[in-house]
């Protein structure tokens, strides 16, 4: 029973006690008034001694219920002070008020250094501005916020990266009345995560030049035996021959003649090749690539430099033709280089077209016949300018796959082969036509397909 019961009793009982009182005033059964006031007596001592206990047990309670908050507000002080993190409450302007175990290790401080500190006091300079800022705009919302900042430590000189979580603490009518900080230090692990990104860095290092020592390791096999099989082959051919002419057979003696001056051209075309794109790769200026331009009439003047291929083509019974228009098409350039790159282009498709088949060299005025730029391996861009001659020579032979197209003027390089002997060279032909193209400042076009195969100069200056 509460207070409000007990005095409602009280005044019940007054109430009936004067009703008994002034009936025996006026009345003569005084006897029977006289038991009714007993009874009500009665009753009324027994509801008293009810309200009485009530009463009792209600006081009895207080000191364990005083005792209950008590305990509470210990336990949630220990879990405060024993948190792994750093936990501080400040005011509403983030002045500190309380500091757990960890925020003073945080901050390298004591308890009593932090009162009434702020949390700018830890913080760069530069920071401190937009910090108050952010601090004044903050609202009571459930989720609180969550900032990162760099926090420097009392009489140190490293500063600790730190998320900062922050929850407005509302008073009893919901309003902001100081705010709960959340202090997770995020140094170490940022540390370690960049320990973890270098090492991964490293071992991704470390396995790229680990293939690439092997792709290194490869090539280099790969043109030592190329080397000594195009070295020792010419020998060889040189070698027997010279043996065959010390027999008494005149009836030989042109054709291995023939032979002996194919092999010795090749001898020395394999060390020109070396020399050359040595040369060009140093910057050495060897006598091939001191540059005289000079005006050729290509009718006039490509014939008779085809005329060495004759026997050439004999050899797989190949046919070599020219085409040019128009016929009077002129071009301006370093005759030397521009002989060189044909002759490459010429080799070339003579050593991967079958035996039977036909070669085609094209010269063209502005336009590359054969050749469809939008789907083509480009050694170099096409030339910035509407006045070109294209030069191209197509053969039916070996497609270039469009995965090996881009990789063919590498250096050394030779398309993967069954029988790596079945085509000779050393893999520096077309390199060597590309560096040649780049002085010619000329742009070096390829298009394979399963019906032939183009490979295309364009240059500049055209005269017609």
């Amino acid at each position: 029973m509460n207070n409000d019961g007990f005095k409602q009793l009280l005044e019940n009982s007054h109430r009936r006690l004067k009703e008994l009182s002034t009936r025996a005033v006026s009345s003569e059964e005084k006897k029977k008034l006289l038991l009714e006031a007993l009874d009500h007596i009665t009753d009324s001592l027994e509801e008293l001694g009810i309200a009485s206990a009530e009463l009792q047990t209600e006081d009895d309670s207080k000191p364990l219920l005083s005792l209950s908050i008590v305990e509470q507000n210990n336990y949630y002080k220990q879990l405060f002070e024993l948190a792994a993190d750093g936990y501080l409450i400040t005011d509403k302007s983030g002045l500190i008020r309380e500091a757990n175990y960890a925020a003073t290790q945080l901050l390298n401080c004591t308890r009593k250094f932090l009162q009434n500190k702020s949390l700018t006091f830890f913080m760069p300079k530069e920071a401190r501005r937009v910090f108050r800022a952010r601090v004044e705009l903050l609202e009571p919302l459930p989720q609180g916020q969550e900032w990162e900042i760099s926090l420097k430590p009392r009489k140190t000189s490293v500063a600790r990266q730190v998320i900062l979580k922050v929850s407005v603490i509302p008073d009893g009518e919901g309003r902001h009345s100081g705010l709960l900080w959340l202090l997770y230090d995020i140094t170490d692990y940022q540390k370690a995560e960049r320990q973890r990104l270098a090492q991964e860095y490293i071992e991704n290092m470390g396995q790229e030049l680990t293939q690439e020592g092997a792709a290194l390791y490869q090539l280099k096999n790969n043109f030592l035996s190329a080397i000594t099989h195009e070295l020792r082959l010419p020998l060889t051919t040189i070698k027997l021959g010279l043996k065959m002419l010390e027999t008494d057979a005149p009836q030989l003696q042109e054709h291995l003649l023939h032979i002996l001056q194919d092999a010795c051209e090749r001898e020395i075309n394999l060390v020109n090749d070396l020399l050359e794109f040595q040369g060009l790769d140093s910057d050495k200026k060897f006598p091939l690539l001191r540059r005289e331009k000079t005006l050729i009439h290509l009718a006039e003047w490509l014939p008779s430099k085809l005329e060495k291929f004759e026997f050439l083509m004999q050899q797989k019974s190949q046919t070599l033709t020219l085409d040019i228009y128009p016929e009077n098409l002129s071009l301006f350039v370093d005759q030397k280089i521009f002989e060189r790159i044909i002759i490459e282009f010429i080799e070339n498709a003579h050593k991967f077209t079958s035996e039977g088949k036909t070669i085609v060299l094209k010269i063209r005025h502005n336009r590359c016949p054969d050749v469809d730029f939008s789907t083509l391996g480009d050694a170099n861009s096409s030339l910035d300018t509407d006045d070109f001659v294209c030069t191209s020579v197509s053969s039916h032979g070996v497609e270039i796959s469009q995965e090996e197209l881009p990789r063919i003027f590498e250096k050394f390089y030779r398309i993967p082969n069954n029988n790596p002997w079945q085509y000779s060279g050393i893999g520096l032909s077309l390199a060597l036509v590309e560096r040649l193209a780049q002085e010619l400042e000329g742009s070096i076009k390829v298009k394979s397909n399963a019906e032939a195969t183009t490979f295309s100069i364009e240059l500049a200056q055209a005269h017609s």
